[in-house]
């Protein structure tokens, strides 16, 4: 979240549908189980995505598909992803709604080895 903060993408956070300040580092927002009180609104662009803090091992951004409408949207989500990937040193990628993100193969991809 530093990251996000540090490149001023604009965000909301709320426990239990209540706005609540955003924290850095977010460790007490992942739950590791059912109970999703937690969600963090990301504005990335004309865009808005959002996660739950499901797992500190997974973090699961959802978003509309129809809010890429321009070269420059898709730009924008490309920048985050790049973002992501150099906060956390994880492979960061964009898939299809789904279970199993492993099983699907991604629009977009950043920090497979071999890549930038």
């Amino acid at each position: 979240m530093d990251a996000l903060v540090r490149d001023r993408y604009r965000m909301t956070l709320s426990t239990a549908g209540e706005p609540v300040p955003v924290r850095t580092p977010p460790e007490k927002e992942f739950t590791d189980g059912e109970r999703v009180d937690h969600l963090l609104k990301v504005r990335v662009g004309r865009q808005r995505w959002t996660t739950q803090f499901y797992s500190a091992s997974l973090i699961d951004f959802q978003g509309d598909p129809e809010e890429l409408r321009t070269t420059s949207d898709l730009d924008d989500l490309r920048e985050f992803g790049r973002l992501l990937h150099r906060s956390t040193g994880r492979r960061t990628v964009l898939v299809p709604e789904t279970l199993d993100p492993e099983s699907v193969e991604p629009y977009l991809e950043f920090g497979r080895p071999g890549m930038p």
